[in-house]
């Protein structure tokens, strides 16, 4: 029962801090997280190393769990890992033998960025835009680098929320990612590739800008 509540405790934090539900820089005690997440404070406890090991949070005796921020190196390794898994896909991918379930997929995922565009909807957009460059990799097949992929997004995927929550999320992805799918629908291979790498390089730097803004923020809110 215990090794349950503990991955329990582990699945329901992990998520609520790859979401940004618990915010980044905060502090949250051990009894009210429990609490929150119906699990006594022994397994949240036990949950908490592993997700200390994976550099999400720090208990801190006294204050509680710490949720740790992303740091602008770490994001710029991940950038790099994501845009060159990117790339090889887009190299790869012939339309003429894509797995059709796949890619019907990455067009799913497409209709949803333009559905959250037109909704205004920053949540919808967080999930849709994962899932396309998630099914981008799938495209390729290889098992290899959609784990790798899942990783980099994983740790990605907290500064997007953040910026989301901002307010400043990246609408002109989907005009990137709409251009990217009809280049590779005509087999031209160089012009997804060329415009693809151009976008990836736009939101890179935005996306280390507003890290940068975040960071500041936090660190403000620390010494006050």
């Amino acid at each position: 029962m215990r090794r349950t509540l503990t991955e329990t405790a582990y699945q329901a934090v992990r998520q609520m801090v790859l979401s940004n539900e618990l915010e980044v820089g905060s502090y949250y005690l051990e009894e009210a997280l429990a609490r929150r997440i119906d699990v006594s404070r022994t397994p949240l406890r036990e949950a908490c190393i592993r997700l200390a090991q994976e550099g999400l949070v720090e208990p801190v005796p006294r204050r509680g769990i710490y949720i740790k921020p992303i740091s602008l190196d770490e994001l710029h390794e991940v950038l790099e890992v994501v845009a060159a898994l990117e790339l090889y896909a887009i190299s790869y991918l012939d339309i003429q033998t894509l797995d059709d379930k796949c890619w019907d997929t990455l067009k799913f995922h497409l209709q949803g960025l333009h559905d959250a565009r037109d909704q205004q909807s920053h949540t919808k957009w967080v999930r849709h835009e994962a899932g396309f460059r998630m099914s981008l990799i799938r495209l390729t097949g290889n098992k290899t680098f959609l784990l790798l992929m899942q990783r980099m997004m994983d740790k990605s995927r907290r500064v997007r929320a953040m910026v989301s929550k901002l307010g400043a999320t990246p609408w002109d992805s989907v005009d990137a990612y709409s251009h990217l799918v009809s280049a590779i629908e005509r087999g031209d291979k160089e012009t997804a590739k060329h415009t693809h790498e151009a976008y990836l390089q736009r939101s890179s730097e935005d996306l280390i800008a507003l890290l940068k803004g975040i960071t500041g923020l936090i660190e403000a809110r620390q010494t006050q």
